[in-house]
């Protein structure tokens, strides 16, 4: 932390090393400058206030403002000032200790971080819960549906393409269950040729009838070891932030 003294006028009167190291300014030539002398003016501007502020009320006050270092570096910094009895008269100066709190603002900010995803992760397992719960009632009547026609029948291309749909979407479900219990999802060995077509006829409808989909495939693609259904979600995004972008 550093120290610093000054008088009624505003000017410093002692520092200590810590505060050469941060600022780049030896004591010799802070002593007898005020700190608009010294530092950036809108800095300058907050610190003068609460000095003044702690002389006029006695009592001890903190500001906290983002400060350049020396090597350019911008960091969190919290003052806490207080009158001390003058040695020169029996007057008071306003002290101040400044704190760096630059890490402890980054680790308050990561625990936010972790109790934020901790809470997106019970959202997703219960809304994937419930979802799970329908989409077995879905593919439960498609299948019934799918018993009752005839294999001629043009609606049975039709059913295959929904049965097909929404054993994506509980595969899917269940990899958000995954991530809400944080469990390791697990890679497969498969044709991505394969996966990409399944995936372009899934995106027709919802990318709508004005955008072409193309879908480009190698003869002799490796098979890939990839949790498929996070490389189906990756191309679903891409998809839909492209169509997005062209509108």
């Amino acid at each position: 932390s550093t120290i610093i003294l000054k008088d009624r006028e505003g000017r410093l009167t002692l520092v200590n090393k810590r505060f050469e190291e941060w600022y780049g300014i030896s004591a010799r030539d802070a002593l007898g400058k005020t700190t608009h002398a010294l530092f950036p003016k809108y800095f300058a501007d907050i610190v003068r206030t609460q000095d003044l502020g702690t002389a006029q009320s006695g009592s001890p006050g903190s500001v906290e403002a983002d400060v350049a270092f020396v090597d350019g570096s911008l960091h969190k910094i919290t003052s806490t000032k207080f009158l001390v009895p003058s040695s020169a008269d029996d007057s008071f100066v306003v002290a101040t200790i400044a704190t760096d709190i630059t890490q402890q603002r980054k680790s308050e900010e990561q625990l936010r971080q972790a109790q934020k995803m901790e809470s997106i992760g019970q959202l997703t397992g219960g809304i994937a819960h419930d979802f799970n719960n329908l989409l077995a009632i879905v593919i439960g009547n498609l299948e019934f549906l799918q018993e009752a026609l005839n294999d001629d029948d043009q609606n049975q291309e039709f059913t295959e393409n929904a049965i097909a749909a929404a054993l994506r979407g509980a595969d899917l479900t269940q990899r958000l269950l995954a991530f809400a219990r944080k469990q390791t999802l697990r890679p497969e060995v498969i044709d991505l040729n394969k996966l990409v077509l399944g995936m372009a006829q899934l995106l027709r409808r919802p990318l709508g009838e004005t955008i072409l989909i193309d879908p480009k495939t190698s003869n002799d693609l490796w098979t890939t070891e990839i949790d498929p259904a996070q490389f189906e979600a990756a191309l679903w995004n891409l998809a839909t932030n492209a169509r997005h972008a062209m509108q």
